[in-house]
């Protein structure tokens, strides 16, 4: 079903009116152009169930309901207020709706809110204080519920596309990895020991923790380690994917960006350092 135009100062307002006698227009109208609502829209409906056909066909910001308690003819019952709302929250309608009641049970009244509408209790009818600010205050709850609805949608969106892009990446790395160990006729390549890989899941959640900086003493010092141990590119690029999996597993999808980021930045400063590293043990 499609969103009416947020509210703002100065708009007009769609509004449908349910009463069983057509109300005089001035006072409510009075108070709206006092808010800066310069051009409001009235639909009048005798019934719920002629309310019901409008809604079918057009579209509302608000929608009053008020028990005329100063007409003879008024036939809108309580129980008629209860079965077109929960008509029209079953067909999917979620416009604001303000009540105006002169009196109302605990049980009616629990009812009313339970189908998300507003109450105002006044003899008054439509020219109750009231009115209009219950009025603009629904209208503006109203889209900040549906604001954040948009918000709330599009976050679940860009989670499921981060976790889908996160795990193409290290599918593609594993697949690197294995291509690596195919070409050294490694298969089975060794282990580095628990201490190895702690230190580089420390220094990965900390070099991901910062922001911006590097580690550049730490993974010197790292690089030594590994030139001492005679590990392989491919060895050294198993154990980065293998500690970025486990972050990106605790902190989950919302963060994963993040560290992809990150841990990319560290792992090509890593082999840098390693490159550099052969490089002089060459030259020696």
């Amino acid at each position: 079903m499609a969103e009416p135009t947020p509210y703002r100062p100065t708009d007009s307002l769609r509004l449908l009116c349910v009463s069983s006698s057509e109300p005089s227009w001035i006072g409510i109208t009075i108070q709206l152009n006092y808010k800066q609502v310069s051009e409001p829209h009235y639909r009048w409906s005798s019934t719920p169930h002629e309310a019901l056909t409008i809604l079918r066909r057009e579209i509302f910001d608000a929608i009053l309901i008020v028990k005329d308690v100063n007409s003879e003819n008024d036939s809108l019952e309580v129980v008629n207020i209860l079965q077109l709302l929960e008509a029209m929250r079953t067909s999917g309608h979620d416009e604001p709706v303000v009540v105006v009641i002169n009196q109302l049970g605990d049980e009616e009244w629990a009812e009313m809110c339970q189908r998300g509408c507003d109450i105002i209790l006044s003899e008054r009818n439509w020219n109750t204080p009231a009115l209009v600010p219950s009025l603009l205050r629904s209208v503006k709850r109203n889209e900040l519920q549906r604001s954040n609805q948009r918000i709330e949608a599009a976050n679940r969106k860009l989670s499921v596309r981060e976790k889908t892009e996160t795990q193409t990446i290290f599918t593609h790395l594993q697949q690197i990895i294995h291509d690596r160990e195919l070409l050294q006729r490694e298969t089975h390549s060794s282990e580095f020991p628990e201490e190895v890989k702690d230190l580089y899941g420390h220094l990965l959640r900390t070099f991901c923790m910062m922001g911006e900086g590097t580690l550049t003493a730490e993974l010197s010092q790292l690089t030594k380690i590994l030139t001492t141990a005679n590990a392989t590119t491919a060895e050294v690029l198993k154990m980065h994917v293998e500690q970025t999996q486990e972050l990106v597993a605790k902190l989950g999808s919302r963060g994963s960006r993040h560290v992809l980021v990150r841990s990319d930045l560290l792992i090509i400063e890593l082999l840098v350092h390693l490159g550099d590293e052969f490089y002089s043990y060459t030259r020696s």
